[in-house]
């Protein structure tokens, strides 16, 4: 413990810092996330490798995680970056899996669109057997997509996936509020 003396009395006159404190403060934030250099072969840039799981983002999604909601949004990496079939395209796609999202790299976009996400609910539902399902339409107090044919309500009031939509929708700081809506007709 480091004791300061001020010169004025009528000032306070010992300050009290706690060394270890500041020390635990300061390691639990480089403990959250080690970032370090890409290898000749992984892309270009930087890359966050969390060792919680062993992964590193990719950097070619690196600047959509980060401005999409990071951490609490999509979770960790699960796997590194791979090349995988995407099942509604046919097409390979650059792939990484996170706890929460499967991101695809889609070089033929230009961004923000060069990141797409996967149908997770979608896959799921095809690996069960199960058909995918369709709403007939608007539900009062629900917000209804047209393209998917399904609505977005809340389970409370003022609390639920109707509200998180509102309050979250899509993070991207470059586009008008009604323009985080609108780009998703496009790519659903």
């Amino acid at each position: 413990m480091i004791v300061m003396h001020c010169q004025n009395p009528r000032r306070l006159r010992f300050r009290h810092i706690n060394i270890s404190l500041i020390c635990g403060i300061v390691l639990s934030f480089i403990g959250f996330a080690t970032v370090l250099p890409a290898d000749a072969t992984s892309g270009i840039g930087p890359k966050w490798c969390f060792a919680q799981t062993g992964h590193c983002i990719d950097s070619n999604f690196q600047l959509y995680w980060e401005q999409h909601g990071g951490l609490p949004v999509f979770g960790y990496p699960l796997t590194e970056p791979r090349d995988e079939l995407n099942q509604d395209t046919g097409k390979h796609y650059r792939t990484q899996w996170f706890e929460r999202a499967r991101f695809e790299y889609h070089p033929e976009n230009r961004p923000p669109y060069d990141v797409l996400l996967g149908r997770l609910g979608a896959d799921q539902f095809a690996a069960n057997g199960l058909p995918a399902t369709r709403e007939a339409g608007p539900k009062l107090g629900c917000l209804w997509f047209p393209q998917t044919s399904h609505t977005v309500c809340d389970q409370a009031q003022a609390r639920g996936f109707k509200w998180y939509w509102q309050t979250h929708g899509l993070q991207d700081p470059q586009l008008s509020a009604i323009s985080k809506v609108l780009p998703c007709s496009d790519i659903l």
